[in-house]
C-alpha cells in the first residue's frame, strides 16, 4: 500500500503555529447563475436539497410565527432552480408542539418523496409518514407505536426505476424495518422485520441505504450485541425480507470501542460504507461491495496516523475509487480541520489536511464528485467558536495534483448568517446550495452557480 500525505495551503499547514485566519479577499467560485431566498416567516429547524435532472426539491422542518404547529414544508423548481421557476411551499400536515420531528428527502428522475418522523409527548408515540412531491398528494402513515425513549430515525428516501423505499429504526421494538412502494407511492409494502438471529439488538444509529442500479436497497446500521457494538449490512429482497445481516467490522477492531457518523454511497454497483471509530483519535474505517452488496472487502483502516477526533464524515465512488471526507478537531494542538483520502483499487491511498475555523453549530462537511473532480463544501466560522459562517468550497482534481487549491466562497448577494443548516450538490458543473441563516433561524436561501 503507498500513503501520501498532502497539505492543502490555507495560510499554514495542520502540524504547525495557531489556527489559521481567513485570505482577504477570499476568491470566489462562480459565477452566480440564481439566487432566491425561500423563506424568512418560520422558524426553521432543518433543512434538506435534492437534485434530479432539471427539477430541484428543497423541504424543511419548521414553525409559523406565533403558532405551536409544527410542519414539513416542501418546494420544487422544476427548471434548476431558476429564481422565477419556484413552487409555492406547501405545507404537509402539521403537529401540535412535538418533542422531537425529523425528515428525510429523496429524488431521482421517476419522481420524489419526503419522509418524516413526530414524537408526540402523549403515550409518549412515535409516528411515521411519507409524502410523494411528484406526483404530488399521495400520504401514507408508515408506522406508530409508543416509545419511552428517543424514537428510532430514518434513514435516507431512495427512489429508483420502478420503486421507492424507506427504512428505520424502530425504536420501541429495537428493529430495524423497511417499505416499498412499487406503484408510484400509491401503497407501501413493509418488511416484516428483520428476522434477527443476533439477540437483544438494540439499533444504535439511524440506518443508511443506497439502491444500486439493478434496483436493491442495501442498508447498513450499527447494532449492539452482549455489550458489543458492531456494524451490519443487509439487502431488501424482491419478496420485501431483509436479509440476515452480514458484520462489516467482524475481527478486525475493537468492538467496544463507539462507532459514529455512518455513511454510505454507490456508482453503478460499487458501493461502500464508511464510519469513524474510536474513544480518541477516530479510526476512519471503509469497506466496499463490487457486487451491490452481495459480499463485501475485508474492513480497512484509511486514517492511518491522523490523530483527528472525526465529528462528520462523508463519502462517494467512482470507477472503483473511494472517496472520504471528514471534519474534526485534532488531537495535541485542537485544531478544526477537513480531512480527505482517496482509496483507489489496489488500495493506494492519498490524503490531505485542510485547516479550518470551524463554527460551534457545526462544519456541515458535503462531499461530491462530479466531471472528474472532487468537490468539498463546509461552513467555516468568522472567527473561533463563532456560530457565523460562511460557507467554503475546494475543487480538487481527482490525482491530488496540484495540491495547493484554495478553497473559495460561495457567490452570493443576499446577506445571512449561516448558522443552522448547508446542504450542498454538485450535477455537471453546476452547483446547488441550501442555507439556513438568521438569529432566529428564520432565513432560508437556495443558491445556483458555476464550478
Amino acid at each position: 500500500m503507498r500513503f501520501v500525505w498532502l497539505a492543502l495551503a490555507l495560510g499554514c499547514t495542520p502540524e504547525s503555529g495557531p489556527t489559521p485566519s481567513l485570505p482577504d479577499p477570499t476568491p470566489v467560485v462562480g459565477p452566480l447563475q440564481g439566487e432566491m431566498r425561500l423563506s424568512s416567516r418560520r422558524e426553521i429547524w432543518e433543512a434538506d436539497l435534492c437534485v434530479a435532472g432539471g427539477d430541484v426539491y428543497v423541504s424543511d422542518v419548521s414553525r409559523a410565527d406565533r403558532s405551536t404547529q409544527v410542519g414539513v414544508v416542501t418546494r420544487r423548481s422544476a427548471q434548476g432552480g431558476d429564481p422565477d421557476s419556484w413552487s409555492e411551499p406547501e405545507s404537509l400536515p402539521t403537529v401540535v408542539s412535538p418533542l422531537a420531528m425529523h425528515h428525510t428527502l429523496g429524488c431521482a428522475e421517476e419522481g420524489a418523496a419526503v419522509s418524516w418522523s413526530v414524537w408526540l409527548d402523549a403515550g409518549p408515540v412515535h409516528q411515521l409518514f411519507v409524502a410523494s412531491l411528484r406526483p404530488r398528494g399521495l400520504q401514507s402513515q408508515l408506522a406508530e407505536g409508543k416509545t419511552e425513549r428517543s424514537p428510532g430515525s430514518l434513514s435516507a428516501v431512495e427512489i429508483g426505476r420502478d420503486h421507492a423505499t424507506v427504512a428505520w429504526s424502530d425504536a420501541a421494538s429495537s428493529s430495524l424495518v423497511a417499505a416499498r412502494s412499487a406503484d408510484g407511492f400509491q401503497t407501501w409494502e413493509q418488511s416484516r422485520g428483520l428476522a434477527l438471529t443476533l439477540d437483544d439488538v438494540w439499533w444504535a444509529q439511524p440506518p443508511v441505504m443506497t439502491t444500486t442500479s439493478a434496483g436493491q436497497a442495501v442498508l447498513v446500521a450499527t447494532a449492539t450485541r452482549d455489550e458489543q457494538l458492531g456494524v451490519y449490512a443487509m439487502t431488501l429482497t424482491e419478496q420485501g425480507d431483509l436479509t440476515a445481516p452480514v458484520r462489516l467490522d467482524d475481527g478486525l477492531f475493537d468492538t467496544l470501542v463507539d462507532r459514529r457518523s455512518l455513511s454510505i454511497c454507490r456508482h453503478d454497483d460499487e458501493v461502500a460504507v464508511t464510519w469513524a471509530q474510536g474513544h480518541g483519535a477516530s479510526d476512519l474505517v471503509v469497506v466496499r461491495s463490487l457486487d451491490g452488496g452481495s459480499t463485501w472487502a475485508p474492513a480497512r483502516n484509511v486514517s492511518l496516523s491522523l490523530a483527528l477526533y472525526t465529528s462528520t464524515l462523508q463519502c462517494a465512488v467512482r470507477d472503483g475509487d473511494v472517496h472520504v471526507a471528514a471534519t474534526g478537531v485534532s488531537l495535541g494542538q485542537g485544531e478544526s480541520q477537513v480531512w480527505y483520502g482517496r482509496l483507489g483499487p489496489d488500495d493506494d491511498l492519498q490524503g490531505l489536511t485542510i485547516p479550518v475555523l470551524r463554527p460551534a453549530s457545526g462544519s456541515h462537511l458535503q462531499l461530491q464528485v462530479d466531471d472528474g473532480r472532487v468537490v468539498l463544501a463546509w461552513l467555516q466560522a468568522r472567527q473561533e467558536g463563532s456560530e457565523v459562517a460562511r460557507p467554503y468550497v475546494g475543487i480538487l482534481p481527482t490525482n491530488l495534483v496540484p495540491a495547493t487549491v484554495q478553497p473559495r466562497t460561495l457567490p452570493v448577494t443576499k446577506p445571512a448568517e449561516y448558522r443552522w443548516s448547508f446542504d450542498f450538490r454538485v450535477r455537471e458543473g453546476t452547483g446547488y446550495a441550501l442555507w439556513v441563516g438568521g438569529k432566529e433561524r428564520r432565513v432560508l436561501t437556495f443558491a445556483r452557480f458555476t464550478l
